[in-house]
């Protein structure tokens, strides 16, 4: 009404104290029941409860030493009351005392919401005590777990995971986690949240770890998908309806840690979808168009290239192995052979190498985390296309992934990628040679190393082994051709069941299912024990072969079931996916 006098409370209501602003009672009035403006709009509890802090300048306190203080009040009945999402939306994000940031998580209105509605319990399940929340610093990934549980799972990954997946620069990411840069920027906190999804997908032996984690608060989750599906609905909730009107680097690595955290638990439809987020992300940033980097810095130059590289394998895997083609595809055959692929290799440096505007000379003697990268690029690369070729193939150049129109210039073509993936490893550095000793528990490098030799030659092996079924559907009559196959698959088996033993299983293990699946299409092929004769009378394969083939299976599958840890069945193959259009009432 105009001309109406508001009354402004000696004493805000403990809403407004909360977000700092003006308590405005409205026009005056008597009543003992009357509500603030604010509090009314929001249909929230005009309550005066919170306690009045001291004046003056705050005490600085670590986390650590936050957690120390709560720690005893922590109710373990209160951790079951609450929903992960509520417990990161409960906790006001407050910035820490050392940077001079503003938080941007959550908005005002949803943060007073939480402090409304939730009980005091909220906050211990949060790892924070009410009467300690002024003082300490709160961090948006408090809901996940504490702050020195997620550096550790952060290290984890940097000594790991991230040889095989290396979608963050080191010394940047290293300096933006140090500076608590999650705070301020939510595609950096998404970030950093895929990461922990992944880590805990990818090594599930370490989830009994964090869940015992000592000092302080314990991992909260009772299992890792119940983890990785509070990860991932805080990341889609973190996103914005422009989410998608800027790019980044960073926003393609978070899809790409999602497609790989969900592949892990055998949760196929969700990794599907978010490749294909990925794949859309790699396009619009043109990763595969070399003359598109012009004007990035040697940092993002090289985040770029990894990153179309980590495509490259997803879109050999659909070509190779997309049955029911149902999924998209990164690239197509036209748009393959326009690519220089030699031009699209990462500098063969360390990240502690590479500044924003130069490359320093590398100071490590023999090979780096890099040079195994390129290693295996480039056996994926060997598999579509020759990997030595001085020039850029024709547009209608054969190609593994579709059958050519000219069937005797297909399985030339197919000879050919067989012939040069087999002996494309022949001459490579000491520590990435299949015969390389193992590495110590205590020996970082070398169990990197160990990792990335597993990965190099379990995916020579696999390509060697999903050739020769291309090659057998095409000779499915000529008995003596395909006797000469079965011999390569006995080799390839054997070669693979010495790389396993050679490497002990915790080096093994941050390959993750990718590898464990490679394994199986691996002993899937020793299944097949007849020859196929020109009038399609089987015969028996020799007993000795037979034999031989029995025994490989049966101990692969020994391996498998240490190897194979996701918490669904492997339907990768398998329509996993129900179209509610096609269902019918009866």
């Amino acid at each position: 009404m105009p001309g109406a006098r508001t009354t402004v409370a000696s004493k805000a209501c403990d809403a407004c104290r909360t977000r700092k602003v003006k308590c405005d009672l409205g026009p005056s009035s008597s009543s003992s029941e009357s509500r603030c403006r604010r509090c009314m709009r929001l249909d929230l509890a005009c309550t005066f409860d919170r306690p009045s802090g001291h004046r003056g300048p705050r005490k600085k306190r670590f986390l650590n030493e936050a957690l120390s203080v709560t720690q005893p009040h922590i109710s373990p009945a209160a951790a079951t009351t609450i929903s992960p999402l509520e417990s990161i939306v409960a906790a006001p994000v407050i910035t820490p005392s050392h940077t001079t940031s503003t938080p941007i998580l959550f908005t005002p209105e949803q943060q007073q919401l939480a402090l409304n509605t939730a009980s005091p319990d909220t906050y211990h399940h949060g790892y924070l005590d009410h009467q300690h929340l002024p003082q300490i610093p709160v961090y948006p990934t408090d809901g996940l777990c504490a702050r020195p549980l997620v550096r550790l799972i952060v290290d984890d990954f940097l000594r790991l995971v991230y040889p095989l997946i290396p979608v963050v620069h080191r010394p940047t990411f290293r300096r933006a986690f140090a500076q608590d840069r999650d705070v301020d920027n939510t595609v950096f906190l998404s970030l950093l949240l895929a990461i922990c999804s992944v880590t805990v997908g990818v090594l599930p032996s370490r989830f009994a770890a964090y869940r015992s984690w000592q000092p302080g608060p314990p991992l909260r989750f009772e299992g890792r998908e119940e983890m990785l599906n509070y990860c991932y609905d805080t990341i889609i909730r973190l996103r914005g309806p422009r989410y998608f009107d800027e790019i980044s680097f960073d926003k393609l690595a978070v899809s790409y840690l999602l497609t790989v955290t969900f592949f892990q638990i055998g949760d196929q439809n969700r990794s599907r979808m978010m490749e294909v987020e990925a794949m859309q992300l790699g396009r619009l940033l043109q990763v595969h168009k070399i003359q598109e980097y012009a004007g990035l810095t040697c940092v993002e130059a090289q985040l770029r290239k990894k990153g179309f590289w980590l495509l490259f394998y997803a879109h050999v895997h659909s070509e190779l192995q997309n049955l029911r083609k149902e999924k998209l595809s990164f690239l197509d055959a036209q748009l393959l052979a326009s690519i220089n692929l030699e031009e699209l290799l990462p500098l063969d440096v360390d990240d502690e190498q590479i500044e924003e505007d130069k490359v320093l000379p590398s100071t490590r003697e023999g090979p780096c985390l890099t040079t195994a990268f390129i290693i295996h690029s480039r056996v994926f690369w060997a598999s579509l296309r020759p990997v030595n070729e001085q020039q850029q193939a024709p547009v209608e150049a054969p190609c593994i992934c579709r059958p050519w129109r000219n069937r005797a210039a297909h399985i030339t073509h197919l000879r050919s990628r067989l012939h040069e993936i087999k002996y494309m490893l022949d001459v490579l550095p000491p520590k990435l040679m299949p015969w390389a000793p193992p590495s110590s528990e205590s020996d970082a490098l070398g169990r990197q190393f160990a990792a990335l030799r597993a990965n190099i030659h379990v995916t020579h092996l696999w390509l060697q082994s999903i050739i020769l079924d291309l090659l057998e559907v095409d000779h499915q009559h000529e008995p003596s051709t395909r006797s000469e196959y079965w011999t390569q698959r006995e080799d390839i088996a054997r070669q693979l069941l010495h790389l396993l033993h050679a490497i002990p299983e915790r080096d093994i293990e941050p390959n993750g299912l990718h590898l464990a699946f490679k394994v199986r299409d691996i002993a899937v092929g020793l299944l097949e024990d007849d020859v196929a004769s020109p009038d399609t009378t089987p015969s028996r394969r020799p007993p000795a072969s037979a034999k031989r083939a029995a025994a490989y299976i049966d101990e692969l599958t020994r391996i498998l079931a240490r190897l194979d840890r996701s918490e669904q069945a492997n339907i990768v193959n398998l329509q996993s996916w129900v179209d509610t259009g096609r269902v019918r009432t009866t």
